[in-house]
């Protein structure tokens, strides 16, 4: 039949290049998405132990700045003691700011803390430690409840500055042999974490101290 037009249909090597286009598309497609999502990820994880360094570094600011001694003591019988003891990798203290919120609870607004470095039982690494006992007793850091405080740490350090002799000290105890009768003017804190195994942050910061010398409470 004259003026009619036959209707050619695709070769089975234009189906092929088709579907071989379309496959080449499909990864890298899927490519570019897996790696967004990795990136984002890794900008996740950043952000989250960025922010978690930063919540501990605050934490030990307030808690450290409530460090105190008491001058009150009742001589016949030593119920309590406060104390301050610390080393460049380890501080141990006694300090105001615990609010009970248990009802009739037999706790004071004094505390015992401690911080430190400890390998993490969940995830194995090592991880800045915090240790409370929300009352005070006579041997400072023997009791309380620990828990992490931020993981995936590198390293801790304190610092304390001596007013007297205008220098820093890596120690500082007001119950040994040549104990401090006083508390240092400031503490410097520096803590190294890693936000991926091969990036690491450091925060670095002072804290000074409500008060230096041993205070009467109450008569």
């Amino acid at each position: 039949m004259r003026g009619m037009q036959v209707q050619r249909g695709f070769s089975l090597i234009e189906v092929l290049i088709a579907a071989g286009l379309l496959a080449a598309l499909g990864i890298a497609l899927f490519q570019l998405l897996q790696g967004g999502i990795r990136v984002s990820k890794t900008v996740t994880t950043f952000s989250s132990r960025y922010h978690a360094g930063r919540q501990a570094m605050e934490r030990m600011t307030r808690e450290l700045s409530m460090a105190y001694l008491s001058a009150q003591q009742n001589a016949t019988e030593i119920v309590v003691q406060t104390n301050f003891r610390g080393k460049e990798e380890k501080v141990e203290f006694d300090g105001f700011g615990n609010v009970p919120f248990a009802k009739n609870a037999k706790e004071s607004d004094q505390r015992e803390v401690s911080y430190f470095i400890d390998r993490d039982r969940v995830t194995d690494k090592p991880a800045l430690m915090r240790k409370i006992h929300n009352n005070l007793t006579l041997k400072l850091g023997e009791q309380g409840t620990v828990d992490v405080l931020c993981s995936d740490v590198k390293s801790l350090k304190f610092k304390y500055w001596d007013d007297s002799v205008k220098d820093w000290k890596t120690d500082w105890a007001t119950d040994t042999s040549d104990a401090q009768v006083v508390l240092p003017a400031r503490i410097q804190i520096e803590l190294v974490i890693m936000i991926s195994e091969q990036r690491e942050q450091k925060f670095l910061t002072q804290v000074e101290l409500w008060t230096r010398k041993p205070i009467m409470i109450s008569k």
